[in-house]
């Protein structure tokens, strides 16, 4: 585990498999919803998949799509997180998508409803 000077913390594991996952993990998840806002921190995670700033929805899509990757996503209790499973050889750019997600989310009122 190395700690960046952002105070990000990385995690690797070596191993001989053709593929690796990468994921950002959040320790927020649906204990901080309230009855009022019951269900926005599994809309809030979802919407980190329907595009960005950089990338529409379809997009978003279509990039996955053509690394022959698989995104997926879960919101617990206690924590929330996102993970692209892909082919070693697109590791950079699955780490690429998943900052974009976070960083330029497109967080569209209409979209969050239908997430939520």
């Amino acid at each position: 585990m190395t700690t960046l000077a952002n105070g990000i913390r990385v995690c690797t594991e070596s191993t001989s498999a053709l593929t690796a996952t990468v994921g950002v993990y959040v320790g927020a998840g649906s204990r901080q919803d309230t009855l009022a806002t019951s269900g926005s921190a599994h809309a809030v995670r979802t919407m980190l998949t329907r595009g960005t700033s950089a990338r529409s929805k379809a997009d978003f899509a279509l990039e996955i799509e053509a690394m022959g990757a698989r995104m997926s996503g879960t919101t617990e209790r206690e924590s929330s997180s996102v993970e692209v499973t892909c082919f070693k050889n697109d590791t950079g750019k699955a780490v690429s998508m998943l900052g974009d997600s976070f960083s330029g989310a497109n967080l569209d009122p209409a979209e969050f409803e239908l997430c939520r």
